[in-house]
């Protein structure tokens, strides 16, 4: 979602809506071979450390606009890019990673993630099975010994399943929260045979969170809504909804629910008929605890 536009335009539907904490992704590209900080969108294009303040006063605004705020460095977006030098990348990652905390500290931010979905950088440079789980893993202890000594709100640990097969291969352990992202591409399965595939998901978390000792929330939902009726898209998130306060019922219930799309151009949730579902839920899952 482009957050600069949200911040002008959608603070008080959101609010009005029940989404109570907002996502800051500072968000790195390359520049010919060089990493750098991007904040771009329609009308904004901004590098470096003109990048940086814009994020920061995302950060400012959404906090004085009473909501709860999430920082999660994030890298390529959805593009697949070569990395020269893996352990050169991991220490430029564990270098923002501290910069980044020390900023959520600064501005008494609620939760901060080190890196948003690590395992998929790394699975797009080719590492798999055992490689993998073990380098994903090795960089989220260092991470965490990065950040926890100067972060003193909730660490985050962001996964996807879909490089390392499962929530599970990755530790989460001494995070304070797992946060799972999952979603539904264009096409798709058809809608009970999804069903599975969300409670799988559930129970996979809910198993990672007993295991390692920490709680568990939905991270990122997003559904690929172009090409869908609104009709389809309103029975997808009805079902996600219906399988998520399922899993309240249990033991080591999800704390949160976090979507993406309200604005995005291929997800976009704003003015459909799914926005009176996610303000229900919303409701619902507020009044339940």
């Amino acid at each position: 979602m482009w957050g600069h536009h949200l911040i002008a335009n959608s603070l008080s539907e959101l609010r009005d809506l029940g989404v109570n904490t907002f996502h800051v992704l500072p968000f790195y590209n390359y520049a010919g071979s060089v990493l750098e900080l991007v904040q771009a969108g329609p009308g904004l294009h901004l590098t470096g450390e003109k990048a940086e303040r814009e994020y920061i006063d995302r950060v400012v605004k959404a906090k004085k606009a009473g909501f709860a705020v999430s920082i999660m460095p994030s890298y390529f977006g959805h593009e697949a890019k070569a990395i020269p030098d893996l352990d050169a990348f991991d220490e430029f990652a564990l270098q923002q990673a501290r910069k980044w905390a020390q900023i959520a500290e600064e501005y008494q931010v609620e939760y901060f993630s080190p890196f948003s979905e690590y395992e998929k950088i790394m699975a797009a440079q080719g590492l798999s099975g055992d490689a993998l789980v073990e380098r994903v893993n090795s960089w989220n202890r260092k991470a965490l010994a990065e950040v926890s000594p100067i972060f003193t709100g909730k660490i985050v640990l962001k996964v996807s399943p879909f490089c390392l097969g499962s929530y599970s291969a990755q530790s989460a352990t001494g995070f304070d929260i797992l946060a799972i992202a999952f979603g539904l591409p264009g096409g798709g399965p058809p809608l009970e045979e999804y069903r599975m595939s969300v409670q799988r998901s559930f129970s996979e978390a809910q198993m990672v969170a007993k295991r390692d000792d920490v709680e568990w929330m939905v991270g990122e939902f997003f559904l690929h809504i172009e090409g869908r009726s609104e009709e389809e898209c309103v029975d997808i998130f009805r079902l996600v909804f219906e399988e998520y306060e399922r899993a309240c019922e249990g033991e080591n219930k999800p704390i949160g629910f976090t979507f993406f799309g309200w604005e995005m151009p291929d997800g976009k949730v704003k003015d459909t008929e799914i926005v009176p579902f996610l303000k229900q839920f919303f409701h619902d899952i507020d009044s339940t605890g």
